[in-house]
């Protein structure tokens, strides 16, 4: 069994107002292009400006968190801020389960928040996987499948040898 889950940060609010700063940066662009006392027409700055809010806004639409739950451990990438996959096995993991938070009271808010001890992987939800590891440290990793996280962990929990199950 493998869980695959991958969440984008394309939220309608997100993605207006970086058009919004797009529409505003061309504008004023244009306004510069055409200022007085000027006999040709610069597009430097208005070229400028329209690229760098062309660039934040294909950040932001590119912006995703991927797991990947299966028998050898925890995948998972928060991408363009990871440019690898990273891994979790679970002989590293003392405890996982799905559970709801508060990402503002909790770690500040969405993106890669916390401390590295205690570190959270959200997009805009509030319900995880929190992870306890055998180092110490703490991960939650936001998902939009509570029902699913929680069926494929009680899976995990059957398949795995004894000493694993009081540890899940």
């Amino acid at each position: 069994m493998e869980y695959t889950e991958t969440i984008y940060m394309r939220k309608t609010w997100i993605m207006a107002l970086v058009a919004f700063s797009i529409f505003l940066s061309g504008s004023l662009g244009i306004i510069l292009a055409f200022a007085p006392g000027k006999n040709v027409p610069d597009f430097t700055a208005s070229g400028i400006l329209i690229a760098s809010s062309l660039i934040i806004f294909l950040l932001f639409w590119q912006i995703r968190l991927k797991l990947i739950i299966n028998k050898a451990g925890i995948y998972y990438r928060y991408f363009p801020f990871h440019l690898k996959e990273y891994f979790i096995p679970w002989e590293t993991v003392i405890s996982a389960q799905g559970r709801k938070y508060n990402p503002i009271k909790e770690y500040g808010g969405w993106g890669i928040k916390g401390r590295k001890s205690n570190r959270a992987y959200n997009i805009s939800g509030s319900f995880g996987l929190q992870l306890e590891l055998s180092d110490g440290r703490k991960l939650l990793f936001e998902s939009r499948n509570p029902d699913e996280i929680n069926k494929v962990l009680i899976e995990f929990k059957r398949e795995m040898p004894l000493n694993k199950t009081k540890q899940l």
